[in-house]
């Protein structure tokens, strides 16, 4: 696990000028927004032979919550919500029939009270610097500052944005066996 407090220089450089209370608090608020636009966080979990009625629990780790539960598959057959299972609580399956094996994808975030010292180190490693970008243009929509400026709050808000989407691509295609590639255009 990585501690946000390492990329905080990397706020800096942006935004000079806040204190670190401040930069911590907009890099978890980076961090958390990150991970729920991106849907980065995402695990498959396989279970093994469920029964009608049981509540079958996800391994959600702790200070996280379920973001979606995005498919059920039993015997390489889609379930659908409502019809084939409830959820009745965030994390908590109850299946409406008897199955020897279930695979179920799910994306989760971590919860309002994250700290910022238990971030994942791979989204640290390959998106610290946008989510510097996410921290810093926070800092930078702050009124009344003298770190304020709108006009950088929009650069790095776009650039911030690019990296959520790009994550969340990069997330969908680990789960997926069809390869679309986005393709850069030159218009010039």
């Amino acid at each position: 696990m990585a501690d946000l407090k390492d990329i905080s220089k990397l706020v800096l450089s942006k935004c000079p000028g806040p204190v670190s209370f401040l930069i911590r608090d907009a890099l978890a608020k980076a961090y958390v927004e990150f991970c729920k636009k991106s849907k980065y966080l995402s695990e498959s979990e396989d279970i093994a032979d469920v029964k009608k009625g049981v509540v079958v629990a996800l391994t959600i780790p702790a200070d996280h919550y379920l973001l979606e539960t995005s498919t059920v598959i039993s015997n390489n057959t889609p379930l659908k919500p409502g019809t084939d299972y409830t959820q009745n609580k965030p994390g908590e399956l109850i299946f409406k029939s008897d199955h020897s094996k279930i695979s179920v994808k799910f994306s989760y975030c971590p919860s309002a009270i994250f700290d910022g010292k238990t971030a994942n180190d791979d989204i640290v490693n390959r998106w610290g610097n946008d989510i510097a970008f996410g921290a810093a243009a926070e800092l930078r929509a702050m009124p009344g500052k003298t770190w304020s400026e709108p006009s950088l709050y929009e650069l790095y808000r776009r650039n911030f944005t690019e990296a959520y989407r790009d994550a969340r691509r990069a997330r969908e295609e680990q789960f997926d066996n069809f390869q679309n590639y986005t393709r850069k255009h030159n218009f010039f």
